[in-house]
């Protein structure tokens, strides 16, 4: 009896198991970053995305989207009857595209998209082409959804006809749809994921990948620690390979440089602009919901040894408490709060581009460069800010303002003549008795007709508009912060 049991016993672990690793290898159905190849340039994953879009559609900022009548607003701008007409059948097309795409279908549960590196070694159409098979795009499907034939349907209300081509690749069928100009569109399915990509390319990749014949991107090191950095349950997570993507990014300036020697100078620039960039290695984000509030999360790793001296600046500043929060209203609709401003290297550097762009273009008139020094290119730039200001910048202004800064847009008002955002500014001074009699100063050399109230004992300045109570530009100060507001409506509910 007992040899009966353990022989019982065994059978069961062993159906067991065999039933787990049936499971594992014909039922489970894998992650997304599983079947994408290693080395991604870019790549977002986001998850629900019919709830989170049924969920958007139930807010305010949607509710007062909703309410603008974009036909009524061209009307009243002067647009013509046909300008009109050609923005209704364009409204009605693409919203009949998409109906045909059904969506809910194809993206609405997960989806991921990956952007990898490609060598373009000129512009034409074919290294075009080809460029864009560096995109791909994964999605979890509902069982009964059809992607060839849903495209097929949207092809034929535009009155045009597609080509499809099946091919055999280590077991898995991929179909190749050719559209039109040289674009074709491939896809396979593995398990309930559905790969898309413009060429066969990385539906291939993916393939070896999910057969283990390459590294995933999951086993990326600048991956894996932009999921290290944030929670299990996120809806949404981005990474980018910030250092493949800023030579990358250096690689077709370059060649644009090459093509175009003209615009050489300013695509220098723009290299020199990018180097700049180098040492920030791995850029990350993710969002979560609590309740009714969505957060954001940047994340970026760097490396110190090679910052550039602006960025290393920046990465040195400390936490602060975020004291601004005392006079954000309830039930805003997005907010935005940042400690790291240094408006003195700021200056300097806005001085530079504008003393870079003076010359150049009076050296394009054809005053001899020499006669155009940088520096005292630089001077009178500042002087006539100066003169017209009535107050120096550099040593009245720049001293005042400290290293916050942010906003707030609390509503879109959709009620007048055009949606107006409510929305306000505010800045950190260093002294706030200085910088209110400094603006003062400023508005009467300007000849500003502000009015003057006050509201809880804080004085408020506005400008009154014929346009109704959400449209009076006001500014006040609240401890050491200058709020700048486009009602005196909102400035006194921050107050």
């Amino acid at each position: 009896m007992k040899k009966v049991l353990i022989i019982a016993i065994g059978a069961v672990l062993l159906l067991a198991a065999a039933l787990g690793i049936y499971y594992k290898l014909q039922l489970a159905q894998p992650d997304i970053d599983q079947i994408l190849p290693q080395g991604a340039l870019v790549y977002t994953q986001a998850s629900d995305i019919g709830r989170n879009w049924q969920e958007f559609k139930e807010t305010r900022l949607w509710r007062n989207l909703k309410r603008i009548d974009i036909e009524e607003v061209l009307k009243k701008s002067g647009v013509p009857d046909k300008g009109i007409s050609e923005y209704l059948k364009y409204k009605d097309e693409t919203s009949s595209f998409l109906s045909s795409l059904m969506i809910d279908k194809f993206f609405g549960e997960e989806i991921g998209i990956a952007v990898y590196p490609v060598n373009i070694p000129s512009f034409s159409k074919k290294e075009v082409l080809n460029a864009l098979s560096s995109i791909v795009i994964v999605t979890r499907i509902k069982p009964e959804a059809k992607f060839a034939e849903s495209v097929a349907k949207v092809y034929n209300k535009l009155g045009k006809k597609i080509k499809l081509t099946q091919e055999t690749y280590n077991k898995h069928e991929i179909t190749n749809i050719s559209i039109a100009y040289g674009l074709n569109i491939s896809y396979t399915t593995i398990k309930n994921l559905l790969i898309i990509s413009p060429g066969s390319k990385y539906i291939r990749a993916c393939i070896d990948t999910f057969n283990k014949q390459t590294p995933s991107l999951s086993k990326d090191e600048g991956y894996k620690w932009v999921k290290s950095q944030s929670p299990q349950k996120t809806r949404r997570i981005a990474y980018m390979n910030l250092k493949k993507s800023i030579d990358t990014l250096s690689g077709i300036i370059n060649l644009a440089i090459e093509a175009s020697p003209s615009s050489g100078k300013d695509l220098g620039r723009a290299e020199e602009s990018m180097n700049k960039l180098r040492g920030l290695e791995t850029l990350g984000s993710y969002s979560i919901k609590d309740k009714n509030i969505s957060s954001n999360v940047i994340s970026l790793r760097v490396n110190s040894d090679t910052l550039s001296p602006e960025f290393k600046t920046l990465f040195s500043s400390q936490p602060e408490e975020n004291k601004a929060l005392n006079f954000i209203p309830k039930d805003t609709l997005s907010y935005q709060w940042a400690s790291t401003l240094n408006m003195e290297e700021s200056w300097q550097k806005i001085k530079e581009e504008f003393s870079k762009e003076t010359r150049k273009n009076m050296v394009n008139k054809g005053i001899p460069s020499p006669a155009v020094n940088k520096d005292k290119m630089a001077d009178m730039i500042v002087s006539n800010i100066d003169a017209n200001l009535g107050y120096s910048f550099e040593n009245d202004i720049l001293p005042l303002i400290g290293n916050e800064i942010g906003g707030v847009l609390s509503d879109i008002d959709t009620e007048g003549f055009f949606p107006i955002p409510k929305l306000f500014l505010f800045l950190k001074v260093t002294d706030s008795s200085n910088a209110k009699e400094l603006l003062k100063g400023i508005f009467n050399k300007q000849k500003v007709p502000l009015k003057d109230e006050s509201y809880k004992n804080t004085e408020i300045r506005y400008v009154s508009l014929p346009f109704g109570s959400n449209l009076q530009p006001a500014y006040s100060f609240l401890d050491k912060y200058l709020i700048i507001s486009s009602s005196k409506e909102l400035l006194e509910k921050a107050i």
